[in-house]
């Protein structure tokens, strides 16, 4: 699939793929990828309560399921989206634009982790943005190269918002420094819909006068990002060997969702050694796709497999025509 996308305000010197209209190839591992390791604080909510957290896979992927389809090579939403409420709406709309953010960082950005603000203190404490205003970004992220993003998504249902991805640049805008360095890139991303899912991307400059220094004690975050190791573990976990490396990996038959951790990194979460997570799961690993783009490795070291009923041929019929 091509989610087309619109980028503008990058700077002098960026690569093509940040300069003006494009399309970001994609296929539903990558989106289900994205949906359930962002939108929250952390991967730690998603995957931190043992069978709790597998639930919570089945809810983030039935939510792609649901409301998406294939059309062709586009992504659009499905009849099932648009008959929901505006409130509904509004709140898929959103989770979708988390989704896409940790989508886009990843591909474009080198970014395969994003971490909730939430997760970063100022000055010890917890982060209050304008006297406790809500303006404020939603994820930073550290790129494999050791750089930081700011990254603030916005949802749409319809058309683009120019209000909102204003909002949005704004908000990036909103962090100085993360732990003492400046980011290099203040990413405002916004995904709509008109004749399908579209995305743009938009890169402000300055930080604003009252914006913050913040701290993000690392370990931390990726000790809550790989809380996936205990969903996988809690119950029957099987171990695979998926390209010449091994893989501690769980199946949830009701999602057709298979995610698997490469079994380096759960040794290293169970030993508490999140740096040596950093290395081999940002430097060592490169994204891996089977031909049929059925199962793919991501640099964060998870492997996520989906079975037939997410095929492209059941993909391009509305959810309730779907008989896999």
């Amino acid at each position: 699939m091509r989610i087309p996308y619109t980028a503008t305000n990058f700077p002098a010197g960026s690569s093509a793929s940040l300069i003006g209209s494009q399309v970001l190839p994609t296929t539903w591992t990558d989106i289900v990828w994205s949906a359930i390791t962002a939108g929250k604080p952390g991967a730690a909510h998603l995957l931190a309560h043992r069978w709790h957290s597998m639930a919570d896979v089945v809810v983030r992927s039935h939510t792609i399921y649901a409301n998406l389809r294939q059309r062709g090579l586009r992504v659009d939403r499905s009849t099932l989206y648009d008959s929901l409420d505006p409130t509904e709406k509004g709140a898929t709309s959103y989770f979708l634009g988390m989704a896409m953010a940790k989508l886009f960082a990843a591909e474009l950005f080198d970014t395969p982790w994003l971490f909730h603000v939430s997760q970063a203190t100022f000055g010890g404490a917890s982060i209050v943005f304008k006297r406790g205003s809500k303006s404020q970004p939603d994820l930073i992220g550290q790129s494999a190269a050791g750089t930081w993003i700011v990254v603030e998504a916005k949802g749409r249902t319809n058309g683009l918002d120019s209000k909102a991805l204003i909002k949005a640049k704004s908000q990036t805008a909103m962090i100085r420094t993360i732990n003492g360095v400046p980011p290099s890139l203040r990413v405002a991303l916004q995904v709509y819909f008109d004749d399908q899912l579209r995305v743009r991307i938009d890169d402000p400059t300055d930080a604003k006068p009252e914006a913050l220094e913040i701290e993000l004690d690392l370990d931390a975050a990726l000790a809550k990002y790989y809380s996936v190791a205990t969903a996988i573990t809690a119950r029957n976990p099987t171990r695979e060997r998926v390209r010449d490396r091994e893989f501690v990996t769980r199946v949830d038959e009701d999602s057709g969702v298979t995610i698997g951790l490469q079994a380096s990194i759960w040794e290293s979460v169970r030993a508490g050694k999140f740096q040596e997570i950093w290395k081999d799961g940002g430097r060592m690993n490169e994204r891996v796709s089977q031909v049929d783009g059925s199962s793919t490795i991501y640099p964060d070291g998870l492997l996520v497999r989906l079975d037939a009923r997410w095929s492209p041929r059941l993909m391009n019929l509305e959810p309730e025509s779907r008989d896999g």
